[in-house]
């Protein structure tokens, strides 16, 4: 990262946070509702396992880890994404992407990190505490997996930005598609099951196509100790390769915006 970029980022990040200081409450609000929903989860995934033995071969503590996995993304899907990205609608409706676009930064750069919901925080905290919890009880808590977890949980972060990046862009052709960032919530949901757990038709869908597997699964498969090369390799691939295609979707939407002020 360029200084120059970085030295905005700070920026923004500081201006966010004397934003958000002025709602303290939240922070108090927004943790509480984590803690409940991680005591629903909780009882929900012990009810379930109380009638089986495993999911898709899954026991209790990797499946836990997955629900912490996806309360990570919530977490940065509200923190970060939805204030960033999905107020892109409105910007294009109102021509405040205008002002954006003629700054002397990358365009989707300042798209992607306008605004941080710091008291979103604490779901990413919690959900990250819960695969600790989970690797210990599975006797997997070590330097090596934790590297390999926080790696393959880069990959995956990125490859839901991705996603949600390529949603969010369309609403420069369709103003009134602001809901249809609903698909990558929807995302979300299912990255909390192994994929190993759906009908055997939908895996290669949820592999390569809505690639919940990469997402989710192979970052619990690494903070484990199951993780092979060839799930490392590919799964830095498929970060790669999304990247490189929200990346060319935004500069090809760029194209086709047509300023409101003109």
């Amino acid at each position: 990262m360029r200084i120059k970029t970085l030295t905005v980022l700070l920026a923004l990040i500081k201006h966010s946070m004397l934003a958000e200081l002025e709602f303290r409450i939240n922070a108090v609000t927004n943790a509480f509702n984590t803690i409940i929903g991680l005591l629903l989860a909780l009882y929900f995934l012990d009810a379930m396992f109380a009638e089986i033995g495993s999911l898709g071969g899954w026991n209790f503590y990797k499946v836990l880890a997955l629900f912490g996995v996806a309360m990570v993304l919530e977490g940065l899907l509200e923190a970060w994404l939805f204030p960033c990205l999905h107020a892109l609608s409105e910007q294009v409706r109102t021509g405040d992407l205008d002002y954006l676009l003629v700054r002397p930064i990358d365009s989707q750069f300042l798209v992607s990190c306008s605004k941080i919901s710091l008291w979103e925080l604490p779901r990413v905290i919690i959900g990250l505490i819960m695969v600790v919890i989970s690797m210990y009880n599975e006797g997997a808590l070590n330097p090596q997996n934790l590297v390999a977890f926080v790696g393959l949980m880069t990959t995956g972060i990125a490859i839901f930005y991705s996603i949600f990046l390529i949603t969010c862009t369309l609403s420069i052709w369709f103003v009134k598609i602001g809901d249809i960032w609903i698909f990558s919530y929807a995302l979300m949901e299912i990255s909390r099951f192994p994929v190993v757990a759906f009908p055997l038709p939908l895996r290669p869908f949820l592999t390569y196509l809505l690639p919940v597997y990469f997402v989710s699964n192979v970052p619990v498969s690494a903070a484990m100790g199951l993780i092979q090369w060839q799930e490392i390799i590919t799964s830095i691939f498929f970060a790669v390769i999304f990247l490189c295609i929200s990346r060319a979707f935004w500069l090809f939407a760029l194209r086709s915006y047509s300023s409101a002020s003109s």
